[in-house]
């Protein structure tokens, strides 16, 4: 039975193996799947057991450690005299939902078997179809639909079938449309009328279409983002036997054999001691460590923990628990526990967002909580900013708003700018004056030139009598004689 079977089987109350120990979900299209790197962590089991329970990939040929058989003919589950379901064999095998014939994933049949989300695959050995039974209307965006904001009106941006309507733009992971001023363009990070995705970008096969189609094989989340390959559960199954100590081994010495120091499920055994190398996590064989040594798989004397390898950070250093780690049981991988910045919403600690970090001023605060004019739709990726240049509205850090994003839209100095540029002799702005009455030391004529005044030197007619005189006014009394003896 397949991880993602295993998992179905505990989760419905369907099996008898211990509980699945959730780390995290990721949202594709407002549905959920599991992450299949978390299924090879178990918590629970028997009280009474001195590891609790585990989940064991079996992958056949070796035993697998409950006293199945060895070999090439034991089943998937370790059952004798059954051969192994190999996905891709066109054969629906017990472990199977499906078989298209081959193994690719995301073509509505996954890579171990099992339907996609939003897929029907009707007859072995032929290709999946996008199912038809999607809702309109239910808020879940469906592979066949542009939008879905909750309901089934028109002129609200997302039709009655769930298509964009003229004039609107839609956020594929919120579901909500707004109106859009200019006709639809692909490639500028909005998805708008007759498009489902947009990228910003109009490069094909990077998930998002030339002309802002989704491609098969990809989940388009959010507008503006890239496209991601679709993951489903079961796609990206760590094997332990294959010689690399993949996410959540201890050890994998290449071979899922016993009482060799890596067990079958890649944990390690007491009194050995595993490598890992720290550049390409390649594993190898383990070899016996003497007791009271750091590591060997045992915690004694002082140690808080002991993983069986020697590699630091990795929740278990030098046999002591790093901070934020919990290490349970002797022989495995120590945990992360569930913090702010770990890229996931942890809703038990009441965060409203988590990126990844905890740098306040990039819309998901210390705190994990939604900073101010920010939107955070996906978890373990940056917010968005809600402000908006060129919406007229002065926002945030903006410091002006004009309606628009040209650059080139500012005015060029004029006379009555109230600004002296270039060959302007002077300029008072609203104060200057028109030039058939600019008259004055200190005044500015409409022209940006300076007025005439007493003074200077010439007689303006129609002010001065002459130009000379104290205020430019002619001396009648010396004009007519009044000084001769």
């Amino acid at each position: 039975m397949g991880p993602c079977a295993r998992l179905r089987a505990d989760t419905r109350g369907g099996g008898r193996g211990p509980p699945i120990l959730w780390e995290s979900f990721r949202r594709f299209s407002d549905r959920r799947f599991c992450v299949a790197d978390d299924l090879e962590r178990v918590a629970g089991g028997d009280p009474g057991s001195p590891s609790g329970g585990s989940l064991e990939l079996n992958t056949g040929g070796a035993s697998n450690g409950t006293g199945g058989c060895t070999g090439a003919d034991c089943g998937a589950a370790g059952d004798p005299g059954e051969a192994a379901d190999v996905c891709g064999d066109a054969l629906l095998g017990k472990s199977e939902e499906c078989d298209d014939g081959n193994a690719t994933p995301g073509d509505g049949c996954s890579g171990v078997c099992l339907i996609d989300p939003g897929y029907d695959c009707l007859t072995v050995g032929h290709a999946c179809t996008v199912s038809a039974n999607e809702v309109c209307g239910d808020s879940k965006k469906g592979m066949l639909e542009a939008c879905d904001d909750g309901n089934a009106q028109n002129n609200d941006g997302c039709s009655s079938t769930c298509e964009i309507e003229t004039g609107y733009s839609c956020d594929p992971s919120s579901g909500v449309c707004t109106p859009s001023e200019a006709p639809a363009v692909c490639g500028n990070g909005l998805v708008e009328s007759q498009e489902n995705c947009d990228d910003a970008n109009t490069q094909a096969k990077d998930g998002c279409s030339d002309t802002c189609q989704t491609e098969s094989g990809f989940d388009c989340v959010s507008g503006g983002e890239p496209c991601e390959p679709a993951a489903y559960c079961g796609d990206k199954v760590w094997v332990c036997g294959n010689g690399k100590v993949d996410p959540h081994e201890a050890c994998d010495d290449g071979n899922t054999a016993a009482l060799d120091g890596c067990t079958p499920s890649c944990t390690v055994e007491p009194n050995y001691t595993c490598p890992k190398d720290p550049v390409t996590s390649a594993g190898g064989k383990c070899t016996p460590a003497a007791m009271s040594v750091c590591p060997n798989a045992i915690v004694e004397n002082d140690e808080t923990c002991d993983d069986g390898d020697s590699t630091p950070n990795d929740g278990c250093t030098a046999c002591h628990i790093d901070p934020g780690f919990s290490c349970p049981s002797a022989g495995m991988l120590c945990t992360q526990n569930e913090r702010c910045g770990d890229g996931n919403v942890d809703l038990d600690l009441k965060e409203q967002c988590d990126d990844g970090n905890i740098t306040p001023g990039d819309g998901c605060g210390a705190q994990c909580t939604i900073e101010p004019n920010f939107t955070c739709p996906t978890a373990g990726q940056l917010c968005k900013t809600t402000i908006v240049c060129g919406d007229g509205t002065i926002a945030g850090t903006e410091q002006c708003d004009d309606g628009n994003k040209l650059s080139t839209d500012a005015l060029a100095p004029y006379c009555g700018d109230g600004v002296k540029t270039g060959t302007e002799a002077c300029d008072d702005g609203a104060k200057n004056v028109a030039l058939a009455t600019a008259y004055g030391k200190t005044v500015c004529t409409s022209v940006c030139s300076k007025a005439p005044y007493c003074g200077d030197g010439h007689v303006q007619s129609n002010f001065e009598d002459c130009d000379g005189s104290l205020n430019c006014e002619r001396d009648l009394y010396r004009d007519h004689g009044a000084l001769s003896l």
